[in-house]
């Protein structure tokens, strides 16, 4: 039958668990000329979110839930082969979620969306050690890196955690970005030196800039 086209249908796709539904709708979009990132900050944000208030009034809600972002991380994998792959000459670019931080979302959305933009990508998932991302950096020495603070954390926490990677990050020439919906939590007195990035559109922007600037330049 028909694929889900309106956010009302789509919400109804996913609360219902019809992944194939929501795999089509993503890729139809795609296909259809919209961003990577315009899928993610408008479509799947939007049904996300209403799935995300589920628990609230519904018991199902955390069942619901996890069913859902199992869902979206299958539609973002068959997005994912969809895109041409990276000249091999490409920069790297390379993230995760923190310690702590249990949502695999965000920061696989970041990934596809800097991989779309050109860049090599690594995708170090949730729940990375500060010490993860450093071994990463020291290997492929990407040009942008990118935390993804999603769950609520203790600002000490969040502040040293990015302190640790910015030295890690300005080591290499490395851009520091940061976004999530935790990301007051950031503030940091090298706050000037580290870009908030609120929507996937505006990684967009910035990846396609640095994918486009000669490495040399750099």
């Amino acid at each position: 039958h028909q694929l889900a086209r309106s956010p009302s249908d789509l919400y109804e796709a996913l609360a219902a668990g019809d992944a194939r539904q929501i795999i089509g709708a993503v890729q139809a979009m795609y296909l259809a000329g919209q961003s990577v990132a315009s899928i993610f900050d408008g479509p799947l944000r939007r049904v996300m979110t209403r799935v995300g208030e589920l628990w609230r009034h519904d018991p199902r809600g955390i069942m619901v839930e996890h069913r859902a972002t199992d869902i979206c991380l299958r539609a973002i994998n068959h997005l994912r082969l969809m895109l041409p792959p990276p000249d091999p000459q490409s920069a790297y670019a390379l993230g995760a979620a923190p310690d702590g931080d249990p949502y695999l979302l965000p920061s696989m959305m970041a990934a596809t969306v800097v991989a779309e933009a050109g860049l090599i990508d690594i995708n170090l998932g949730a729940q990375a050690p500060a010490q993860a991302l450093l071994h990463a950096i020291d290997e492929h020495q990407p040009r942008l890196i990118w935390l993804a603070f999603t769950a609520e954390q203790p600002a000490p926490f969040v502040q040293s955690y990015i302190a640790e990677v910015h030295a890690a990050a300005k080591i290499h020439g490395a851009m520091l970005v940061i976004g999530g919906r935790q990301v007051d939590t950031a503030s940091t007195p090298i706050a000037n030196e580290v870009k908030i990035i609120p929507t996937m559109t505006e990684l967009a922007t910035l990846a396609r800039s640095l994918a486009a600037t000669p490495i040399a330049q750099m």
